[in-house]
C-alpha cells in the first residue's frame, strides 16, 4: 500500500515539475491584431 501512496506522489510531484519548466520556458508569441473592446455608453454615465 505505501508504494502504490509514494508511486501516486512521485507522479504528481513529476507532472507539478514539468508543468513549473514549461510555464517558466514557454515563449508565448505576441498579439497580430489589436483588440478593441467598446464600452456601451450607459455604462459611463453618472447617475
Amino acid at each position: 500500500m505505501n508504494r502504490i501512496i509514494l508511486g501516486v506522489v512521485v507522479i504528481i510531484v513529476v507532472l507539478l515539475a514539468g508543468g513549473v519548466v514549461f510555464l517558466g520556458t514557454y515563449q508565448q508569441p505576441p498579439a497580430t491584431s489589436k483588440l478593441e473592446v467598446q464600452v456601451p455608453n450607459d455604462r459611463l454615465t453618472l447617475q
